[in-house]
């Protein structure tokens, strides 16, 4: 499968969208999801280590297209409508800025 991937064309996004916050919300956000799978206490280092290293890859290493950050310890677009709205205006603003 990923020989056949390899053959397709390849193009950035046109906008990444980086949700980053605290790691005290990125945690939070991981067990309100309720995945099984993701509530090991063993993984937490594992969480840590990648919420850790997020930022500098943003900041120093990733060039393929423009970046959004939204914090997401000001924003819980799954309960709060208003947040939602306001995201996806932030969104379509930069995508705007982009044209």
């Amino acid at each position: 499968m990923m020989e056949e991937l390899a053959e397709l064309p390849q193009k950035a996004p046109d906008l990444m969208v980086y949700l980053h916050g605290s790691f005290e919300k990125i945690m939070e956000r991981i067990a309100s999801r309720g995945r099984d799978f993701e509530q090991d206490p063993a993984l937490v280092d594992y969480y840590h280590k990648l919420w850790s290293g997020y930022d500098e890859w943003i900041d120093q290493s990733y060039h393929a297209s423009q970046v959004l950050k939204i914090n997401i310890d000001q924003f819980d677009v799954v309960h709060n409508p208003e947040d939602a709205a306001q995201v996806i205006a932030m969104v379509q603003a930069k995508l705007g800025e982009l044209d």
